[in-house]
């Protein structure tokens, strides 16, 4: 997975934390996604990601979403 773009959503979860966390380790860019602002900006400094903070059940917020990451990683994979 080393040098692979993924999103993670509810990434300021305990489910959401640990998945990024893992895919941080198998060398994932990761862009992080949450409505607690605090904490996915905690965890994506943490892990050296992006995020974004947003009610990603909002069809726009996550077109939005995606197009940062591209912006950020010039995809998605």
């Amino acid at each position: 997975l080393e040098g692979r773009s993924a999103i993670v959503t509810g990434a300021a979860s305990p489910i959401g934390t640990a998945i990024a966390r893992r895919l941080h380790a198998e060398g994932v860019r990761l862009m992080l996604g949450d409505l607690d602002g605090d904490r996915v900006a905690a965890l994506a400094a943490a892990l050296g990601a992006a995020h974004v903070v947003g009610d990603l059940s909002e069809e726009a917020r996550v077109r939005e979403m995606v197009a940062q990451t591209v912006e950020v990683y010039d995809s998605v994979d």
